[in-house]
């Protein structure tokens, strides 16, 4: 008999974004190493979700196809496999990706990077409509983590929860209808039984992160106003991913919040740092610059 797959113990040394996609996609691990770079990115993964990903299930060489260029495949030795599947038509760096994406991303100079301002502006006119702009950060260390006063709202609507018997109901039925979770000193032992569930998806009230609170509604008002940026590394990698604003923001508006993230972080725990809007190229800033 065939032994079932327990999708949800899988991938549990992955960001919570990253092991959602394997799982709703029904990839497994042996399957995972077995896939080319633009297979996953078929899947809906971003760059850097891919490279993070990389660095836990490396590629498995020997299950590649041998890809020969249109150009060389007179050339080729008859007994040496040449693969006419699709991929070998689409090389990984760009397969999955739309035609409006490609377009825009030669668009982007290769290695080029933008001071703050200037890299704002340059996704701003690669975007279309209002979109969310996010900021992604490679660090020196894990277990980075704060908040920031920004001096302009971020235009995300933060869904704060309060912790009571509902929240229990919601946390029994697999429902996680919020993106912070606050509760009293006092309501802790109940939600120790849920630590396992809500860690992973960092949304585990802690101290450290102002979600431990004697004033619990007040907390919720001010993270409602949009004007805090609350930042912490991925579980197990060094990585940073935080929502800036929007597109249709004013651009000095965006750089204030952009600077005064980078600079409370400290520019010397940051090794890169990338913007992108929905559906967009990212943009590397330059640090330097700051």
């Amino acid at each position: 008999m065939a032994t079932r797959t327990n999708w949800k113990e899988l991938y549990q040394d992955l960001p919570e974004n990253i092991a959602k996609v394997l799982r709703e996609k029904r990839v497994k691990p042996e399957q995972l190493t077995a896939k080319t770079d633009g297979e996953l990115l078929a899947l809906g993964l971003s760059d850097t979700d891919l490279e993070t990903t990389r660095a836990k299930y490396k590629t498995d060489i020997s299950q590649q196809p041998t890809v020969v260029s249109p150009a060389k495949q007179d050339q080729a030795s008859p007994d040496k496999p040449v693969s006419t599947s699709h991929f070998a038509k689409y090389p990984s760096h760009i397969f999955g990706r739309s035609k409006r994406y490609k377009i825009l991303a030669k668009k982007i100079k290769s290695n080029e990077t933008l001071a703050p301002k200037a890299a704002l502006e340059k996704l701003i006119s690669l975007a279309t409509g209002s979109r969310t702009i996010d900021l992604h950060l490679n660090v020196v260390d894990t277990g980075l983590r704060g908040e920031v006063k920004t001096p302009f709202s971020t235009g995300k609507n933060v869904r704060v929860e309060i912790f009571s018997d509902k929240t229990v109901t919601a946390l029994n039925n697999n429902e996680f209808n919020f993106d912070v979770l606050l509760a009293t000193p006092a309501d802790m032992p109940k939600l120790a039984r849920y630590a396992k569930v809500l860690g992973p998806k960092s949304l585990m009230p802690n101290p450290k992160s102002g979600t431990v609170t004697a004033d619990p509604e007040g907390r919720a008002k001010q993270l409602s106003a949009g004007a805090t940026i609350t930042y912490k590394t991925e579980p197990k990698f060094p990585i940073i991913h935080v929502t800036l604003g929007k597109t249709s923001q004013n651009i000095d508006e965006l750089t204030g919040n952009l600077t005064a993230l980078l600079k409370e972080i400290g520019l010397t725990k940051i090794t890169t740092a990338y913007i992108n809007a929905n559906q967009t190229p990212s943009v590397k800033l330059d640090l330097s610059s700051l």
